[in-house]
């Protein structure tokens, strides 16, 4: 059996003895490294116990931007890269996108474009029976829209992982649900760095996003996925990213109807 001065990166506190693998003793709070530590590394270690961020999140996270596939395919199998788990890293990037979103607004959610103009002019009484004025009422409409719109990719991850299922059938639906939650992680990373795009309107943003999505998706399924033939490759591409953009359809719709509701309420 190891024991634990046996395991690499364990040192002991020059104060009390404790065996740490951090540059702090976690009993006295002694640093167990005698060198002083540069700004940069004591920076690094804020920012880790601070955020949760560390080194091989940094890591994942700019793999995912540049080799996509490279992460998916690691998460998909053994993960001998040692990457940050998708699902834990699809919360992070979640809550940093819906901050951002409902902070920028680059998607224009307007009840006009959801309601007839009969529709709207009952809201607005409903409405004002609360106390909320038209223009209050499109702008929470917006906002909450805006807010929630990334959930739709966490509940997407479900059929989505069946789907996958059908054209690979060697893995259970939990692993082709972790290779969707990669591609939506490198997807959420792209829309992050564009969101200054959004300053400059509504669709320049909006198309960027579409195409870097429909570039990762592909990508995936070319690779991860394919056919016996080109053809039955090409075939399966086209039928995933119908069903993807559908499944995004439907639950726009019920997300739009939920918040709608909201808006006359509070």
């Amino acid at each position: 059996m190891e024991t634990t001065a046996a395991i690499p990166g364990l040192r002991a506190c020059p104060a009390c003895g404790t065996m740490s693998a951090t540059r702090f003793c976690g009993d006295c709070g002694r640093a167990v490294d005698g060198t002083p530590a540069r700004t940069v590394e004591v920076l690094k270690e804020g920012a880790s116990e601070l955020f949760g961020v560390d080194r091989s999140a940094l890591r994942t996270i700019r793999d995912l931007l540049l080799h996509p596939l490279k992460v998916a395919q690691s998460v998909r199998g053994d993960n001998e890269e040692g990457y940050v788990r998708p699902f834990r890293l699809f919360f992070l990037l979640a809550g940093a996108y819906i901050l951002l979103l409902t902070t920028v607004q680059p998607h224009s959610f307007e009840l006009s474009s959801q309601a007839t103009p009969e529709q709207l002019a009952t809201m607005a009484k409903v409405a004002a029976g609360h106390g909320i004025s038209p223009e209050m009422m499109n702008a929470r409409f917006g906002q909450r829209m805006n807010m929630l719109l990334p959930l739709i990719s966490a509940v997407m991850l479900i059929p989505l992982g069946a789907l996958l299922r059908r054209m690979d059938r060697s893995r259970p639906v939990g692993d082709h649900m972790l290779m969707m939650a990669s591609v939506t992680n490198s997807l959420w990373i792209t829309c992050i760095l564009l969101i200054p795009v959004a300053f400059l309107g509504k669709w320049p943003f909006m198309i960027a996003a579409q195409l870097a999505g429909i570039g990762y998706i592909s990508a995936a399924i070319i690779r991860l996925y394919p056919g016996a033939t080109r053809v039955r490759t090409g075939l399966r591409l086209v039928g995933f990213l119908l069903a993807y953009y559908t499944l995004t359809m439907l639950l726009s719709i019920a997300l739009s109807l939920g918040v709608m509701i909201s808006v006359l309420r509070f």
